[in-house]
């Protein structure tokens, strides 16, 4: 039933549940109840895996209470043994609060994604680092979706660093293209690769020497990842990754 979703349907049919459990089920339990816990610590996995651990969203679930304020047990004869009315009273006023912020915070949550698509992790800076042997190279492994013809594609390209720009160029505008027809990568995934594309674009416009090659790795492996993840455009997309890889690999040099 579910094998044609994509995505964002997947993420905002997984929150949905969530977000109806809260008042066919959970209002009516408490923090310390067993069907609570798993509750909550399902919808937080969700709301960090689809939206990030820093979204706003996860950030305001996790710090949601469901809880009120604590009190202490008395052995003491005399002493009341357990909470206070007024006690039991917060506790459970505290309980309703937290689900009614935990069913807005999915409600926005399922909006931006509606809106947004899916939370892409950015790639991390490329920080070069140089080996012991004499010629002082630098080591630096790329992922990318590269077959064999890819490869030799590749090698070929490399011999020709100093009109790599060029080829660069046409590759780039072909990508973003072709990742438009995707239905296999988000909206916010599509968004940042363009972003990622003008920023390539820009600095293969310049000699090799004066480009920012920190840049062109972080941006390069964005494209190359996301390239990577478009499945129903990869026979298309499978000309023009090879130029970006031999783009990253030739600016090893600059580092």
């Amino acid at each position: 039933m579910h094998d044609q979703e994509t995505p964002e349907q997947r993420a905002i049919r997984l929150l949905t549940v969530q977000l109806n459990e809260i008042g066919t089920h959970i209002c009516a339990l408490n923090d310390s109840h067993p069907d609570f816990k798993a509750w909550r610590d399902t919808t937080r996995g969700y709301l960090e895996r689809f939206l990030g651990k820093d979204n706003h969203h996860a950030t305001r679930f996790r710090g949601t209470r469901f809880y009120g304020p604590s009190y202490m047990r008395s052995d003491f004869p005399g002493v009341p043994q357990g909470p206070s009315q007024r006690e039991i009273q917060e506790k459970v006023q505290a309980f309703q609060n937290g689900c009614e912020t935990a069913r807005a915070t999915l409600q926005a949550a399922i909006k931006e994604i509606q809106e947004f698509g899916l939370y892409t992790e950015q790639p991390k800076p490329v920080s070069a680092r140089r080996g012991r042997g004499g010629n002082g190279g630098v080591h630096q492994t790329f992922h990318a979706p590269v077959t064999m013809n890819q490869a030799i594609a590749t090698d070929n390209a490399m011999q020709r660093v100093d009109h790599l720009g060029d080829e660069v160029g046409p590759s780039l505008g072909e990508i973003g293209e072709l990742l438009k027809e995707s239905d296999s990568i988000s909206a916010r995934q599509l968004s940042e690769v363009l972003k990622g594309i003008e920023v390539l674009t820009a600095e293969t416009r310049k000699p090799a020497k004066k480009r920012d090659w920190k840049s062109i790795f972080t941006y390069g492996q964005l494209v190359l990842d996301v390239a990577g993840k478009a499945a129903d455009v990869a026979h298309k997309l499978a000309p023009y990754t090879p130029a970006i890889v031999a783009l990253l690999e030739s600016g090893k040099q600059f580092l």
